[in-house]
């Protein structure tokens, strides 16, 4: 929109020379007047590309941070001491007589797959449990020391089992399926006895018990087991037994319980920015995913920013709404609003792709699962979900950080200088403040309205894509 400054009438020569300058493109609405999104000059923009030396601010910080993404990437997704031994000993490397494991290999345990069978004492065992562990996402919750368990029901109670016979890792923050075959129906379960033999090494000795939910296939009925403590010689009350009873339908549908399941890995899993560092190994949400999200964020943040800034100029008949713990205009209200349309979608479309969860499949000689025609449709969407969310982050990225460039190049030193300060300030405060007061304000909203079963309902193995075989698995995790 031009504005005439100044008009100048030179009646000899029969000229008129005026002074225009640029105003701010603005909307009318009913009776209010909206600004619209900052335009770019875009022969202004590269003509100064050749004076880069005068306003390198905003472009330097855009380079930096690719690079410091890249490096970030490699960090997270390279194994570097397997890489290490690799090297050092991939000529010289032989083999243990006695532990059948590389000289120099690390001294971890394996973790548990995903889906792990718990084989039947005696044949035959027609009725089928899942049950789903979960681990917590605390740092040291993982455990490496075999855990026993036992199942106390209605009409029966079965034999005590093994979830990690052979000392199998139980990896903080993960959720592990297995699949019991027992010889009768247990009934309604209703008690838990849960232990350890304390035989892991360092950290991986204790273990933090999530929750622990039975699910009778047959019957499709669920039985939850909140525990939520931890199993340790050291921490919590020191005894590496519990004995849990099943929640009540009041315990399930209790605000208390759904708001601590909503919020209970808040910082190491629903806050984006800290979960990067302390995320659970666990976690089907990788590290390298979670930071591949921060850097796509931060990037929308900053176009969204440079589109809508705005220079302090209120002019004196701006309705200013005071509702006693916040002052805001309704351009204000505006801007904020249209900055997060231009965040929250692409960002939110990118999360629940990432978080996305592989439908349970398992193939060994004693257990197979394979789903039918819906799963394997799951299985190739999760695929390509996975796909398109790599491709997301780096054209969204990638376009956003090209348009910050060039606003900043048609701004000059001046303005830019002056929008990266301001941006860096509501940067800060978003990321650190609002975004973990939002995890709380949801958890607050999905406790009002949600159950617990609701809210953590694991993913079900359905009856017709198991298969068994079980005759040379029997006693096996005794």
């Amino acid at each position: 929109m031009l504005q005439l400054r100044q008009a100048d009438i030179n009646l000899d020569n029969g000229a008129i020379s005026c002074r225009c300058h640029m105003t701010e493109g603005k909307v009318s609405v009913g009776t209010m007047t909206l600004p619209l999104p900052n335009s770019i000059n875009f022969i202004n923009a590269y003509r100064n590309f050749r004076n880069l030396s005068e306003n390198p601010v905003v472009f330097s910080i855009v380079v930096s941070e690719y690079i410091l993404y890249i490096l970030l990437m490699i960090v997270l997704c390279v194994d570097f001491h397997r890489l290490w031994i690799a090297l050092h000993y991939g000529v010289t490397t032989r083999i243990s007589p006695t532990t059948g494991n590389s000289e120099g290999e690390s001294n971890q345990r394996k973790p548990l797959s995903k889906v792990s069978l718990v084989p039947p004492e005696r044949m035959p065992a027609p009725h089928v449990y899942q049950i789903t562990v979960t681990t917590g996402s605390m740092f040291s919750a993982g455990t490496a020391s075999r855990v026993g368990f036992q199942l106390y029901g209605s009409e029966g109670t079965s034999p005590v089992k093994m979830l990690n016979p052979e000392g199998e890792a139980l990896v903080r923050g993960s959720t592990l399926h297995f699949v019991m075959p027992v010889r009768e129906s247990l009934g309604e379960v209703m008690l838990l006895h849960i232990w350890h033999d304390n035989s892991g090494e360092g950290d991986m000795a204790s273990w933090f018990l999530g929750s622990f939910v039975v699910r009778d296939v047959e019957k499709d009925v669920v039985s939850y087991f909140n525990c939520n403590d931890w199993l340790s010689a050291e921490k919590g009350d020191c005894e590496v037994q519990k004995v849990v009873h099943a929640s009540t339908e009041e315990e399930l549908t209790s605000f208390t319980n759904v708001f601590i399941e909503a919020t209970k890995n808040a910082f190491y899993d629903k806050q984006l920015w800290a979960s990067v560092l302390v995320a659970a190994p666990g976690s089907s949400f990788t590290k390298a995913q979670r930071l591949s999200c921060c850097f796509t964020l931060l990037n929308t943040m900053m176009l969204a920013s440079a589109m809508w800034y705005r220079e302090e100029n209120k002019t004196a008949d701006t309705r200013v709404f005071n509702l006693g713990f916040v002052r805001f205009t309704i351009e204000e209200l505006y801007i904020s609003v249209m900055t997060t349309l231009t965040i929250l979608p692409v960002n939110w479309m990118l999360l629940q792709l990432f978080r996305m969860e592989e439908p349970l499949c398992a193939n060994s000689p004693e257990m197979s699962i394979r789903p039918a025609k819906q799963g394997y449709l799951w299985k190739t969407l999760f695929r390509l979900g996975k796909l398109v969310a790599w491709v997301t982050v780096f054209l969204v990225s990638s376009s956003s950080a090209f348009f910050v460039i060039l606003y900043s190049m048609d701004w000059g030193k001046e303005k830019s200088d002056s929008w990266i300060k301001a941006f860096i300030m509501s940067f800060m405060g978003s990321s650190c403040v609002v975004d973990t007061l939002q995890i709380f304000v949801l958890a607050v909203a999905l406790a009002s309205i949600l159950s617990l079963p609701l809210l953590a309902k694991p993913p079900t193995i359905r009856k017709e894509d198991l298969q068994l075989n079980l005759w040379n698995t029997t006693g096996k995790n005794s």
